[in-house]
């Protein structure tokens, strides 16, 4: 069974942003030892002094983001994911279509890194996506997506 990495949220952070831009041969241990190196962040993956004080990380003040920057910075496994996927409700709880949860599945799908814990909750969520209905196009986009979980699962 593959143990999961929790890696500091700027790593999370970055790698996705990496992703995002199609950089996707870095791993996030890579990613981490770098950015130790560099003096971005310090072992415990806080941002240095240096970091902060030379704009290489930006502080932000958490009330000061938005609904959206807020989720991600909660959850950065959606960091990459763009904005045009999510939206704000009247309470401001911030939602995920299923496009936007779609592209984070299969960029999760194309991940070496992913778990099988992970691959088992997106499978989840694209199944209750589909309980609570889909054109037909996008639950053939859930079916195939499920399909590749269901063959890493068995691979890993």
């Amino acid at each position: 069974m593959q143990k999961k990495i929790e890696y500091p949220a700027l790593v999370e952070q970055m790698h996705a942003y990496l992703i995002s831009r199609g950089i996707n041969n870095v791993s996030k241990l890579t990613l981490f030892n770098e950015m130790v190196k560099d003096g971005m962040i310090n072992k415990n993956g806080q941002p240095t002094a240096k970091a902060l004080e030379n704009g290489l990380i930006e502080a932000a003040d958490y009330n000061d983001l938005n609904p959206i920057q807020q989720f991600k910075a909660d959850y950065p496994q959606f960091s990459a994911v763009p904005d045009k996927f999510f939206q704000v409700d009247e309470q401001n709880n911030v939602l995920i279509g299923f496009k936007g949860f779609a592209w984070y599945a299969s960029r999760l799908i194309n991940d070496e890194n992913a778990s099988i814990q992970e691959l088992n909750a997106t499978k989840q969520i694209l199944a209750l996506y589909k309980q609570r209905g889909l054109t037909d196009q996008s639950e053939q986009q859930a079916n195939s997506l499920i399909e590749s979980i269901d063959r890493l699962s068995s691979a890993k």
